[in-house]
């Protein structure tokens, strides 16, 4: 059975993480316009462009016929990272491997984040200190 290019849209954005809230935002429509697109596969050329060069996979493999496993898909990344809070993992993508923080890792960036830019300098420091071998 033949997928869909809403279904290949849908699984390759699962693969990664992203949610239509931020598909819908990096496209500039309302999330129910994306919802309706997705189920219905009505994308626009320049919609799947935005959308292939988002979750970073080859236009041709989405509009094509032939069977798509968006875990198979192997080629470099942008360093693009994702982040949705409601999500179990937050992808990071780095060349050509995802790496799944852990949850440490995710409180870490949260506590970051609420820091002033005078204490976070202070932080990275003290982790390249560490990094480095000094204490």
């Amino acid at each position: 059975m033949l997928q869909t290019i809403g279904e290949k849209v849908r699984a390759l954005r699962k693969s990664r993480n992203v949610s239509q809230e931020i598909l819908c935002g990096t496209l500039n429509m309302p999330l129910s316009t994306y919802s309706n697109k997705e189920r219905l596969s009505k994308f626009t050329t320049k919609e799947l462009q935005v959308i292939c060069k988002t979750l970073n996979c080859p236009y041709d493999v989405i509009i094509s016929d032939k069977p798509f496993n968006p875990m198979q898909l192997n080629f470099e990344h942008d360093n693009i990272v994702f982040v949705n809070q409601n999500e179990e993992n937050i992808p990071l993508y780095q060349n050509t491997e995802s790496i799944f923080l852990t949850d440490k890792e995710k409180k870490l960036l949260k506590f970051m984040r609420t820091l002033t830019n005078e204490k976070r300098n202070e932080l990275w420091d003290y982790i390249e200190k560490l990094k480095d071998g000094e204490q």
